[in-house]
């Protein structure tokens, strides 16, 4: 089992007990109110989606329509949020940055930089000695 299962199956977390389908909701509450909780202690966070194509990442990273992703779930009730606690605590900033990126055939795009993702090859992700990821020419962008 999945370390971000938390002892949960699939089965406890799907809509009906011999579902191979979860819904938003589900997906939400096993990955996204635990990158919620550590954006707003301060950490980085990162959401990787793997699988093999049409096997649901974008559905469940993003969404459609009225079935919202993980993503936009995240970023409505962290800005919420923030909106809460700058107004009880009017001296305190808050920022949000956020980068995307697709690795796809072991290469890299920036999903914010357009012109990255016609060009094969042209980011590069390293690994630093210490153990630390560093990502060059990725696009970070404030959001509010």
């Amino acid at each position: 089992v999945s370390r971000w299962l938390q002892g949960r199956t699939m089965r406890d977390t799907c809509t009906q007990p011999n579902d191979k389908y979860c819904d938003q909701a589900n997906v939400f509450k096993d990955l996204g109110e635990g990158v919620l909780k550590n954006a707003w202690a301060g950490y980085n966070c990162s959401l990787f989606a793997y699988g093999q194509t049409g096997s649901g990442k974008s559905y469940s990273i993003v969404g459609y329509g009225a079935n919202r992703g993980v993503i936009p779930v995240v970023c409505q009730r962290l800005f919420a949020k923030i909106t809460t606690e700058q107004a009880a605590h009017p001296d305190n900033e808050y920022e949000v940055w956020l980068s995307m990126i697709e690795i796809y055939n072991e290469q890299v795009g920036d999903l914010l930089n357009a012109a990255t993702m016609k060009i094969k090859g042209v980011l590069k992700i390293r690994e630093h000695p210490k153990k630390r990821i560093l990502r060059r020419e990725i696009s970070s962008v404030r959001v509010s």
